[in-house]
């Protein structure tokens, strides 16, 4: 019988030993035989962007990494981690027999895994060389590999991979980026409670975030302390001392707020050069052209103007009526709202509360913060609104709010205001307001029932704009874009309508039809006729769609509805008069001026017909950016640069240099280009008009004269009393520029530059709607291009244009164009080509007239 016994029990033995062999077997054969991504650790690095001076904009990133070595970090700092995940790490060979057993009862006892017995080159092994799946087999391959990690690693070789390699919550990955991004430090100035602190996250980089659960948080990092007193790693007093020390945590910031549009289109157009996986793993540096003071004025500036035109629009109500029985529930949410985000970082005790929000920071508030409020006490008698924000109490002043009418397009802006408060808000009116100042309006309530409550803050009414916009700009000497706005929040729509967009141009595209009459005959002082007429145009049987050509007749009409007579080209140009446009235009041809406006940079579909001359045609702000700068640098072509140099600092390889936008248009520019030369330099009909576009610069688009007479002319539209752009006289500096408004107020522009910057700017709907009755580009557009230009020229020197050979100046008489006389009353310095300055002189009967 024993025998029998034996004989089963060594059977069974044996059939044990044979499926443990099996299953060893089984899990050895399925492991990564090479472990060179171990001995030749290479994660994905972080690439960063920079602008033009070397100011970090913004990163791109699959892990967010940077690595260091162990021996450049505090002592403390290691044993933090070694206390929290594996005191026996110097002891142990890979497996923790010893820890393995208490984790498994431990869970056998709580009924669920609450304990881990992982080793660091366990974790190593699971994060480098396994996948994340939950099994018994996928830890028993974690135990060999760290047996073979042991094997070919030193125990610092493979600490320094665990802390570089771990995962710490907020998008950061080792140990260098975590101390980046929760204190704003370098990883080898950490203090011990803050080494603490982050040892105590990769257990759970949610659970123990203390930006998010920072009690918990707390706990943890007393428990790693007391781990590491009792390793003997700390004394009790530093242990208590850390225990005690507050700490200020910071909230992770996401650089691509400063220039999103920008950096959307830098990632897009790397896409195109570089291998899949290079920029978001290769830890690249990436040059610019951006200037990201530059570009911060131009969103702010966008913003603003933008705000500003939907309020002019009138109010369209609250974001949402609260009912009487639901404000105190609603003011109690934005009361505890006030404990959220406010700032970017939040300060933990030693108990793990947190410290008020305000203790900190002197000024909690962000310029022009915009946030919802609920309001809670209309006064029509004093002419205020009362308001609960999560920035607490304040109120609104009625005249800063007398724009919110009700919403009227036929109408004018400053046509209709109210004159209550009442009239816009109303008690339990969830609404938006714009954070303004801060102030002690106690004072102001003394005979209400309010005067128990703190009145800190200033609010303006707010709301969310429709309209779109877009701004550009580039620096006229080094052809570097330093601002590039896409649209009013790239969060809510990533389309760039600063190049992806094109939109009529309105008067706009005037100074092309200008620039191309002077290079066929035309003067600033040349007579024009500003008279009722109708044009007949002979078009194609393509576009009458009749199967033969037809004549059509056009009857255009001047903004104003009125007419000038006799005025001179300069001056139609200067009041944007449509009728001598359209009389330029039929003289010198259309395919003249069509030619002639991809010549200076226009690649999109343009209106073959006399309407070109007003607009008509779509076009992206960044074309006819392009087509002011050319101007700007005197006929010189611009190759607006997005990227400076890209390198890869590993390899110590320039994957890229002098990248130009025009590359994303690459087929339409150059189809553009061919167009040309075959029409203006090989085709006789043009004759000896050839000749003028024959330079020894193939860089150079037209004569530098004709580039500067244009610049002079278009400084009158800014300087010239009758200029439709007045307001930029502000900037108090050489300007040259131009409004653009389109049919129906669908579309405003401003395109303008000084000798150092051009930039354009456009405001429109993405679906084509009016902005409102005025809103004219001077209106619309023409603030926020100032708003922005004068913040970027504050540090720029003054100068002027600069004066190309064959250039003569000459005082006219602004009425027929004459050499003022002594009596002329109307007169002003113009720039002519050389052998173009009018030789008759105004007589004193001209000078009458006038």
């Amino acid at each position: 019988m024993w025998k029998y016994i034996f004989g089963g029990l060594g059977a069974l033995s044996l059939l044990i030993l044979g499926v443990v062999v099996y299953i060893l077997v089984s899990v050895s054969s399925g492991l990564p035989q090479d472990l060179s991504s171990i001995t030749e650790y290479e994660p994905a690095k972080v690439s960063k962007v920079f602008d033009r001076n070397n100011k970090l904009v913004g990163e791109f990133f699959e892990e967010k990494r940077e690595l260091i070595k162990l021996e450049s970090l505090q002592k403390f700092t290691p044993q933090a981690f070694l206390a929290a995940e594996d005191a026996d790490f110097y002891n142990h060979s890979g497996i923790n027999l010893s820890a393995i057993a208490r984790a498994f009862w431990a869970n056998l006892k709580a009924g669920k895994k609450v304990q881990g017995g992982s080793t660091i080159t366990q974790q190593v092994a699971k994060q480098l060389l396994l996948s994340t799946e939950k099994s018994y087999k996928r830890k028993l391959k974690e135990a060999f590999l760290a047996r073979k990690i042991e094997n070919q690693l030193s125990k610092q070789q493979i600490l320094n991979l665990y802390l570089n390699q771990i995962f710490f919550g907020q998008a950061s990955y080792g140990i260098e980026t975590a101390a980046q991004t929760y204190f704003q430090k370098k990883s080898s100035e950490l203090t011990l409670a803050e080494s603490a602190m982050l040892a105590g996250l990769p257990k759970a980089p949610t659970r123990f975030s203390p930006v998010r659960n920072p009690k918990r948080s707390k706990q943890r990092q007393i428990y790693v302390l007391d781990r590491m007193l009792s390793e003997g790693y700390i004394t009790a007093e530093a242990a208590e001392e850390a225990k005690a020390q507050p700490l200020k945590v910071f909230y992770r910031t996401n650089s691509i707020e400063e220039a999103p549009y920008y950096l959307d289109t830098v990632k897009n157009q790397l896409a195109e050069k570089l291998e899949p996986g290079v920029i978001d793993q290769k830890g690249l540096q990436i040059h610019t052209g951006l200037d990201l003071e530059y570009q911060k004025h131009a969103q702010r500036a966008l913003k603003k103007g933008l705000q500003d035109l939907d309020k002019r629009q009138g109010y369209r109500g609250p974001l949402e009526k609260v009912a009487a029985s639901d404000i105190e529930s609603t003011l109690e949410k934005i009361t505890k709202a006030r404990n959220l985000k406010v700032k970017m970082f939040v300060t933990i005790t030693a108990d793990g509360e947190y410290l008020s929000e305000t203790q900190e920071v002197e000024n909690p508030f962000t310029p022009s913060e915009v946030t919802k409020a609920l309001v809670t006490h209309v006064d029509d008698r004093n002419k205020w609104v009362l308001v609960e924000s999560p920035r607490g109490l304040g109120k609104i002043k009625f005249s800063t709010m007398r724009w919110a009418r009700k919403p009227n397009p036929d109408l004018f802006y400053d046509a209709v205001k109210i004159k209550r408060p009442s009239q816009a808000l109303a008690k339990g009116d969830l609404i938006l307001v714009k954070v303004k100042d801060s102030e002690d309006f106690n004072t102001s309530f003394k005979k209400t029932t309010l005067k128990s409550k703190s009145l800190k803050h200033l609010f303006e009414l707010e709301q969310e704009p429709l309209a779109q916009g877009a701004l550009i700009s580039f620096d006229l000497k080094t052809s570097e874009i330093v601002a590039m706005v896409g649209g009013y929040d790239y969060i809510k729509s990533k389309f760039n309508r600063s190049y992806q967009a094109a939109r009529q141009t309105g008067s706009a595209f005037k100074p092309i039809v200008y620039a191309s009459a002077l290079d066929k005959g035309y003067h600033p002082n040349s007579e024009i006729l500003d008279i009722p007429v109708v044009f007949k145009e002979r078009v194609s049987s393509k576009k009458s769609g009749t199967g033969q050509s037809e004549v059509l007749k056009y009857k255009p009409s001047n903004h104003s509805k009125g007419f000038s007579g006799d005025i001179l080209f300069r001056t139609a140009l200067v009041k944007s008069l449509n009728i001598p446009t359209i009389q330029i235009t039929d003289d010198v041809g259309v395919s003249w001026i069509l030619n002639y406006a991809q010549r200076l940079g226009v690649h999109s579909k343009l209106n073959p017909d006399l309407t070109l001359a007003l607009g008509s045609s779509s076009i992206s702000l960044y074309e006819l950016t392009k087509v002011y700068a050319h101007f700007g640098r005197l006929g010189k072509k611009i190759s607006p640069l997005l990227l400076k140099k890209v390198i890869d600092p590993k390899e110590d390889n320039e994957l890229l240099a002098n990248y130009s936008l025009d590359q994303f248009f690459e087929k339409e520019i150059g189809k553009k280009d061919e167009k040309w030369s075959n029409v203006v330099l090989k085709e006789k009909a043009f004759g000896e008009l050839s000749r003028k576009f024959v330079f020894s610069n193939q860089n150079q688009l037209i004569s530098p004269q004709t580039a500067f007479v244009m610049t002079d002319i278009l400084k009158g539209v800014i300087s010239d009393s009758g200029g439709t752009a007045g307001r930029a006289r502000s900037l108090g500096r050489p300007l040259a520029g131009k409004t653009g408004t389109t049919d129906g107020y669908f579309d405003a522009w401003f395109m303008g530059y000084s000798p150092q910057i051009v930039t354009g700017v456009w405001v429109g709907f993405d679906q084509e709607q009016s902005l409102g009755r005025g809103e004219v580009g001077g209106r619309s557009a023409l603030p926020i291009w100032i708003d922005y230009m004068t913040q970027v020229h504050k540090k720029l020197p003054m100068t002027g244009f600069k004066v190309p050979g064959g250039i003569s100046f000459a005082n006219i008489n602004t009425k027929n164009g004459k050499l003022a006389g002594p009596s002329s009353t109307h007169s002003l310095r113009q720039a002519f080509r050389a052998g173009e300055v009018p030789t008759e002189r105004s007589s004193e009967a001209d000078s009458l007239e006038d």
